[in-house]
């Protein structure tokens, strides 16, 4: 974790801009070609889920603008690395949340994702608990329907939240291709539209074979 001296950084403008704001957040929704993605996981034997969680991880991580994340006394830190937090579901229809470290290699990525979730879905009770820290990211898939907008739960105020929000909702095939909704929910002190175009060109990249199986 590096700590951010906002006098000599070159983000200093834009975060400025923003964090004064009651509402230092937004959104963008976009129909992801998601083809790629889905004829590698078949070709892999690979659940389209899993795919999908590692090439947004790695996507997030690549892209620095994604590791930024504000402290509760107000300082910016850059994190070396995030681990995504998604949300499973368990047998009694409740929901609980699994953080996976996060690890360059598909394989042994996966690997962690297992043992995580089988753990946190072996435990009497849903919790919420993520283990503590900022260096982290949201995801949440929403398998039953498609969208082209969403909103999310925020902190406002001086204590506001800047960990990345990401939801993946149900593809569809069109025209040939397989499009699936990606939303994905940032602070915009940290990230613009170019860094978020960053993070939509890496994970389609992927899926078309731009990164091994084993990177």
């Amino acid at each position: 974790m590096k700590r951010i001296d906002p006098e000599n950084w070159n983000g200093k403008v834009m975060f400025e801009r923003f964090a004064d704001m009651d509402m230092p957040f937004f959104s963008m929704t976009t129909q992801l070609d998601a083809s790629g993605l889905l004829e590698r996981s078949k070709a892999e034997n690979r659940s389209f889920f899993s795919l999908s969680l590692f090439a947004v991880s790695r996507a997030m991580n690549s892209v620095e603008a994604m590791r930024y994340r504000l402290l509760e006394d107000g300082q910016i830190v850059l994190y070396d690395t995030i681990d995504p937090v998604y949300v499973a579901m368990r047998d009694d229809g409740t929901i609980t949340v699994v953080r996976v470290p996060f690890r360059p290699d598909i394989d042994t990525f996966e690997a962690v994702r297992r043992e995580a979730e089988n753990r946190v879905l072996s435990l009497p009770n849903a919790t919420f608990d993520h283990g503590g820290g900022r260096n982290v990211f949201f995801l949440s898939v929403v398998p039953w329907f498609s969208f082209t907008g969403m909103s999310h739960p925020v902190m406002l105020g001086k204590r506001y939240d800047s960990i990345v929000r990401v939801t993946l909702g149900k593809y569809r095939r069109e025209g040939g291709r397989i499009y699936m909704p990606l939303d994905v929910h940032c602070h915009h002190g940290f990230v613009d539209g170019y860094r978020l175009a960053e993070v939509f060109r890496a994970i389609g990249a992927f899926g078309q074979g731009g990164g091994k199986a084993g990177s």
